[in-house]
């Protein structure tokens, strides 16, 4: 997902769906905004270890944001 993230950059949502049946049906989903939020903003203007979405330049970099926020 993230290396689509990369390669189309105007990208606003990442969505992961799964399900499964056993004796239902069972799914998961995982939705993932691809901005940065406002209080995150907000955080990393007093924080400068806080990484943000828009200074992720590489597929590594956008998960290590991600897997931090």
């Amino acid at each position: 997902l993230f290396s689509y993230w990369q390669q189309e950059q105007s990208t606003r949502w990442l969505c992961l769906y799964a399900s499964n049946f056993e004796t239902s049906i069972i799914t998961d989903v995982k939705v993932i905004a691809c901005q940065d939020d406002n209080n995150i903003k907000e955080l990393a203007r007093k924080d400068k270890t806080i990484k943000l979405y828009s200074q992720a330049h590489s597929v590594d970099e956008l998960f290590e944001v991600w897997e931090e926020t």
